[in-house]
């Protein structure tokens, strides 16, 4: 079978990344529910879904890398993620 490298990603990044995927979904939940934008929120779910594409097929993770570019600006500090390797 295709066997692919395993890449591993310390937990804080993949929490944050997680919780973006979190809002996108509360985001749209809201938009369709609460305001009644469900275009608006269909283009929500729409980039939610690209991202997670984007994560299962070719293991990029955009919320990792994000994740990864507010440390470097030290938006987040070193401390949060000490395995963190970039």
């Amino acid at each position: 079978g295709l066997s692919l490298p395993v890449k591993l990603v310390s937990g804080p990044p993949k929490r944050f990344a997680q919780t973006i995927g979190l809002l996108f979904s509360m985001t749209a939940l809201i938009l369709h529910f609460a305001f009644g934008l469900s275009e608006i929120a269909i283009v929500v779910l729409g980039i939610l879904v690209v991202f997670a594409v984007l994560e299962s097929v070719f293991a990029f993770c955009a919320g990792c890398v994000t994740f990864r570019i507010l440390m470097r600006m030290g938006l987040i500090p070193d401390d949060v993620c000490k395995s963190c390797v970039f």
